[in-house]
Formats: structure tokens, sequence, C-alpha cells
């Protein structure tokens, strides 16, 4: 069965282990709170809301959304900040595999509100795929950047940029 946490909502638990097809969603405004979170194969996790623990992706796993966790994310699947689009908050480490794919859509120059961003507030470790798109007929003009990820230190960088000109990417 899937997790929804709706909006004022405060789930605390020892721990959520989601595998197989599934989506745990944490709604705008919603807070849980958990020891750990081990997000399995085939399994999403999205966060609009707050989540306050650790996250342990396996490859195939799926984090998406635009809210804030508050703790470290090891991840072997894939993230894909935002909606249409947004900004995903990490407020720990981001640990990125091999395996790992971080996805962004970009439909204009505004930050947030026409591309996906990322904003981790620790250390990022690169590792894996970058996957860009453009949505909604959007074409970038000579000169146009986008700084999808920001971050307070990096180590490492992607293996692979994937998708439209990831020159563009800062």
């Amino acid at each position: 069965a899937d997790l929804i946490v709706k909006p004022s909502g405060l789930v605390s638990i020892d721990s959520v282990y989601r595998q197989g097809a599934g989506t745990s969603t944490i709604e705008s405004g919603a807070t849980l709170i958990a020891d750990s979170i081990s997000i399995g194969s085939g399994s999403f996790l999205t966060c609009n809301g707050t989540v306050n623990s650790a996250i342990d992706m396996t490859n195939g796993s799926h984090l998406t959304g635009s809210g804030s966790i508050n703790g470290n994310v090891v991840c072997s699947g894939s993230i894909s900040p935002g909606g249409v689009p947004g900004k995903l908050t990490i407020n720990g480490n981001l640990t990125l595999a091999d395996s790992s794919i971080c996805e962004f859509e970009i439909s204009g120059t505004t930050p947030v509100t026409q591309y996906d961003k990322l904003a981790v507030n620790g250390n990022v470790v690169l590792n894996g795929a970058c996957s860009v798109t453009y949505v909604n007929l959007f074409e970038p003009i000579v000169g146009d950047t986008f700084k999808v990820i920001d971050y307070s230190s990096h180590s490492g960088a992607f293996d692979k940029l994937q998708g439209a000109d990831t020159s563009l990417i800062g």
C-alpha cells in the first residue's frame, strides 16, 4: 500500500522500508519523522513537505518533489527535483553512486520556477549521470546557463551527461 502523509500531518515512526512498485508521498505542509528510510527498486518517494530522516536509495528507486529532507541521502537510484519545475532541498550530505541519475527539466532561465534545482546544504559526492530535458518547447540561446545544483562543498564529477545540451549546465 502507498504511504501518504497529508498537509498539517505529522507522522513519527522508527523506519520506512519501501520495496517494489508503489509511492510514499509527503504532501506540502506535512512532516515525516523516521530513524531511517530505505527506498528499494521500483519505489518512489515524493517529498513535497518535510522529511526528517536519512534516506538510503537502491538502484531503481526514485526521489522526486519540491520539499526538504533533513538528513543525509545516499542515492543509487534517481533524483528528480521539482514537479514542474521546483526545488528539492537536502539539509545534509548527498552521496551519488555510479548507478545514480540526477534528472532536471528546463523550460526557461529562472531557477525553481522555470528549471529544476537541487539545493544541498552539505557536501555532495558526484558520480553517475546528469540528465537534462528541455520542456515546453524551450530552446536556450547563446549565453544561457543553468546552475541546477547548489552545494556547500563537493567532490567528484558526473560520469555521464545525457539529454539536452549539457555544456550549458553549471
